[in-house]
């Protein structure tokens, strides 16, 4: 289901380098997916891959419109960009949120 039924927050993975980018990406799903289930499409590659030689990647998350699931999905959200701003491997690697990105 889509909006109005769910809150979207669209996540977008940008580096120049096209393997980490993937990873990135794919890593970042599977710990969110873990945390809060089925509601995530992606990653996915969008129209337009590459801008100023940036690779990007898009992740949409589907919350439900309760106030609760909301603030938790905000919070695991957060912490995977905070573990990833502190790892080595992907600190380089810029993300992205566009919440209700339609």
């Amino acid at each position: 289901l889509y909006p109005p039924f769910h809150r979207m927050v669209e996540l977008t993975f940008k580096h120049k380098d096209a393997m980490r980018v993937n990873n990135a990406a794919f890593t970042f799903v599977k710990q969110l997916g873990q945390k809060m289930g089925g509601m995530i499409l992606g990653p996915s590659v969008p129209p337009v891959s590459m801008i100023r030689n940036m690779v990007i990647r898009t992740v949409l998350v589907k919350l439900p419109k309760s106030a609760a699931a909301i603030r938790q999905g905000k919070l695991h959200i957060q912490n995977l960009i905070g573990l990833f701003a502190r790892s080595a491997e992907y600190k380089s690697v810029v993300i992205q949120i566009d919440v209700d990105p339609y």
